[in-house]
């Protein structure tokens, strides 16, 4: 017998993750494969190595057609799986996706998996540090995607060119009892890629909650799994020996056998013999809201209830997941439909109040046609998603009278649409809708009082037949609800039933603010957040604004994100030039009755401070990306460091006198790095080199400075000299493309800028000198420029006529940051070179080299 190789329950390792949402009722987090019914997402990862860290030795890769080949292999299992009963209503949605991993999985032992696991759902975005969480959120991500009742993982490893299609261990397909997750090879040891359907309609089981049936598996008919806790007597020792799926191999998936122990671990039981399993055998419940007032002369009343399918059997799972964890008592039924009838008349249908019956608890409405006259029992009752009817319908009994004046079928509080709450303690007001009668109508009466119905505030009083009213000197109580009363009286002295609003609410207390500070004090650059906690008795309308403002004035927003009940998460950026000191939260909150707060009661102000003490390291940083680097001991004592724009009178200059270079005008680039030292004096120079990191916009990551177009590789880091009055580029800028960043090692402070280079080549083929002749009574220097700025090792070999070498030129000696050359038409022991031809020759390690002739006198 072969045997698929299977683990045990995931070693879950709980770290309060978030509730991701469920379609099945009742399922939280870790309920994402309860049991075996209903709408189910299967996600096929295919894995491959990219070489980074592990030797890759499936260099074949997934291809279009193995990974059909797969695909074909799950959906058959899954058909296999539809097909064994239909009472279990399975049906599958398919998800696929291909990730690059820096290990070969295949060349990892199966107990290795955390290695690429971990990395392939980071890159899926996934950040838990338990990769077993990782795996369930991205299965309840796609749950929610696919409107699922369930979903699982299936991770592949390539293993095409792999010897036997194992892991080292020789394991080769398994699966976590309950989920996430299953992992197999593309071979399946000597199974091979046609078996793969047997293989995973095996897994698939386990996924489940089915157990092992095979001996070699350590099965016992003591063990017990599944929502309704089954044992595992079909156990090959000890127990029943019926063919079976969980036994392994493939005659039981090519003869369809499945025992019924296996059925009842999925949750396939029916103990009552109706044909419908147990766990979605609970018909749904119905509400039907009472029609007010009765009797009513409205021969057309609107009805309004609930349908219910929220019942659940008890989830009795005592499976060891290796922690504490409650079984979730779950089900997968919905509401698909509500009817009513009038007394034994044909069931019509009700409509659904959000367009759509398809939740567990779903609101409904329909409009009954009552001639007058005569008693009514109306009956409601809701169909569930299986067929099964509330058998007991919801009723209401009304009597239709049109001898009163027509019931007034609305009232809203306030001067125009319904309004909830009132800023006022003294005034009323209600308006609502017309009444009629045949002998028409002689007045309307209306009341006031804390409770629907009651007239503890107001009593009855006429308005004769207006249709609204303002009722000024009261004396209201703060946070009480106040319900308007009306009654129509005809000119036959007949008087409708009572309508009732649905209460204002008295509010005029402003919402205020506590800030609790999540980040470390004295804060120091970069990230920052808060908590937002706003007192309201009453909801807050829209989302609350929190910032601060430094010392020095700087206001400064947050982003602001809604966390639980009132409370939200204020995020934002301390930037080096937010001065030192006490900073102030600024709050500003309205609730829904329209008050406005802006008072902070408590952590209303925190200290900055972005000092470096004692001559350690750190990093200075602003959130525009530009950055500043101090190594340990390059100062002492206190140093405050500040990164800040550059007032454009000061570079305009430099701008216009700087010909090798270029501007970039769709972000302003320039930044001057200050320091100060404790007592405030400026900080210009240090013992050891800084590095300074300045950004550049690439947001499309296409190559190419944003809006100017330029050539990201000639993007540079200069100086302003201002003793020359132009930018001056600095030696040594390295490049992260990735990043759009250019970072360099100084020990001076100064003003410093991104700029393009004016001429920077893509190969060697562009070099040249000049002026040429060069006559060095009239210049001081011949250029040879050409080399690409990215080259590396460059040297600069100068040749007279003879052949003799006469100068080298090398970085730092000759040869600046943009690798362009410049020669004094000195000797290399200072002499002057005599008039006449000489010969260059340009050499790098990685675009080769170039050649090319000047003339000079003097």
């Amino acid at each position: 017998m072969k045997i698929i190789y299977t683990a045990a329950a995931f070693l879950l390792v709980l770290s309060c993750p978030m509730r991701a949402a469920a379609a099945a009722y009742g399922a939280g987090f870790y309920d994402t494969s309860e049991y075996f019914m209903g709408k189910v997402a299967v996600n096929v990862i295919f894995v491959e190595s990219d070489g980074s860290i592990d030797v890759r030795t499936e260099t074949n890769g997934w291809s279009d057609y193995k990974k059909n080949q797969v695909m074909v292999g799950v959906q058959n299992a899954m058909s296999w799986w539809e097909g064994i009963t239909a009472g279990a209503n399975l049906s599958f949605v398919y998800n696929n996706t291909t990730v690059t991993t820096g290990y070969e999985p295949i060349n990892r032992a199966s107990t290795e998996e955390e290695l690429w696991i971990m990395q392939v759902m980071g890159k899926l975005g996934y950040t838990e540090p338990d990769y077993g969480d990782r795996v369930f959120h991205y299965n309840n991500d796609m749950r929610a995607a696919n409107s699922a009742d369930w979903s699982f993982t299936v991770f592949m490893a390539d293993s095409q060119q792999d010897a036997d299609g194992e892991f080292p261990d020789g394991a080769f397909a398994y699966a976590y009892i309950g989920g996430p997750f299953m992992v197999m090879t593309y071979n399946n040891d000597s199974y091979g890629i046609a078996d793969l359907d047997a293989v995973a309609a095996h897994e698939t089981g386990h996924i489940f909650y089915a157990l092992d049936e095979y001996a070699a598996s350590g099965c016992a008919t003591t063990d017990s799994a599944g929502y309704r806790n089954i044992t595992n007597t079909n156990c090959e020792t000890g127990g029943t020996s019926f063919a079976c799926i969980m036994r392994g191999d493939t005659p039981p998936y090519d003869s369809n056998s499945i025992c019924e122990h296996t059925k009842h671990m999925l949750g396939w039981t029916d103990i009552n013999s109706n044909s419908i399993l147990d766990l979605i055998d609970l018909p749904p419940t119905t509400v039907l809201n009472a029609f007010t007032p009765d009797p009513t002369s409205n021969t057309s009343p609107v009805y309004y209830g609930m349908a219910h399918s929220t019942a659940a059997y008890p989830n009795i799972n005592t499976y060891d997941f290796s922690v504490a964890r409650t079984p979730a008592n779950i089900t997968i039924n919905r509401i698909a439909s509500v009817e009513y009838k009038i007394d034994s008349g044909s069931w019509l249908p009700a409509s659904p109040r959000d367009g759509a019956f398809d939740q567990n608890v779903d609101s409904f409405t329909f409009t009954a046609a009552l001639p007058s006259g005569s008693t009514y029992v109306i009956s409601a009752r809701a169909r569930d998603i299986f067929g099964a009817y509330d058998a007991t319908p919801a009723t209401d009994s009304l009597t239709v009278d049109s001898g009163q004046p027509q019931d007034i079928l609305y009232i809203n509080d306030g001067t125009g649409s319904d309004e909830d709450y009132t800023r006022s303690l003294t005034t009323l007001s209600a308006n609502w809708g017309t009444s009629w009668h045949s002998s028409g109508i002689n007045r309307y009466e209306y009341a006031i009082g804390t409770t629907p119905g009651a007239v503890n505030t107001v009593g009855w009083t006429s308005v004769g037949t207006a249709l609204s009213v303002t009722k000024t000197g009261l004396s209201l109580s703060e946070g009480v609800n106040y319900y308007f009363s009306v009654v129509a009286y005809s000119n036959a002295a007949t008087v409708s039933g009572t309508t009732t609003s649905d209460g204002i609410k008295a509010d005029t207390i402003s919402p205020t603010a506590k800030v609790q500070l999540t980040s470390a004090v004295p804060v120091k650059t970069g990230s920052f957040t808060a908590k937002l906690i706003v007192t309201e008795a009453n909801a807050v309308s829209g989302t609350p604004q929190l910032g601060f403002a430094a010392s020095n004035g700087f206001l400064v927003p947050l982003t602001m994100s809604y966390l639980v009940d009132s409370t939200w998460t204020a995020s934002g950026y301390i930037e080096s030039y937010h001065s030192t000191g006490t900073a102030a939260f600024y709050f500003s909150a309205a609730d829904m009755a329209g008050n406005t707060g802006a008072t902070v009661t408590s952590g209303g102000t925190f200290s900055i401070s972005p000092s470096l003490t004692g001559g350690s390291s750190g990093t200075v940083s602003n959130s525009d990306g530009n950055s500043v680097l101090i190594t340990s001991g390059s100062y002492t004592g206190t140093l405050f460091v500040s990164i800040s724009t550059v007032p454009a009178g000061t570079i305009s200059g430099a701008d216009g006198a700087s010909p090798d270079s270029k501007k970039v005008f769709s972000r302003d680039l320039a930044r001057e790095f200050s320091a100060r030292d404790g007592a405030g004096n400026p900080v210009t120079t240090f013992l050891t080199p800084l590095t300074i990191t300045m950004s550049y916009p690439d947001a499309d990551n296409d190559g190419r400075i944003d809006m100017d177009l330029l050539r990201e590789s000639t993007a540079w880091i200069y100086y302003l000299d201002p003793a020359l009055g132009r930018w001056t580029p600095l030696p040594g800028v390295t490049r992260n493309a990735a990043a759009n960043t250019l970072s360099a090692e100084l020990t001076h402070f100064s003003v410093y800028s991104v700029r393009a280079a004016g001429s920077t080549a893509a190969d060697i083929s562009s070099l040249r000198a000049y002026p040429n002749p060069c006559d060095f009574r009239t210049v001081a220097s011949l250029t040879i420029d050409g080399i690409p700025a990215d080259a590396a090792e460059p040297r600069v070999y100068i040749y007279n006529e003879a052949g003799e070498l006469v100068r080298s030129l090398a970085p730092g000696d000759g040869i600046n940051g943009l690798n362009a050359a410049s020669w004094d038409g000195l000797l290399e022991g200072g002499a002057k070179a005599a008039s006449g031809l000489y010969i260059y020759l340009v050499r790098t390690s990685n675009y080769g080299k170039g050649s090319g002739k000047f003339f000079i006198l003097w």
